[in-house]
């Protein structure tokens, strides 16, 4: 059971900070406009 908690993507949030969810979110976002900057992104 403990496994799963650390794999299962809707209890993620249980292990995960928000901020540290957030931020890395964030970084994807700029990564993602990065890479295709004539894509508009709704953030």
């Amino acid at each position: 059971m403990a496994e799963l908690r650390w794999t299962d993507a809707s209890l993620a949030h249980l292990r995960i900070p928000i901020s540290l969810l957030a931020r890395h979110r964030g970084e994807v976002l700029a990564e993602i406009a990065a890479q295709s900057p004539s894509t508009p992104i709704a953030a």
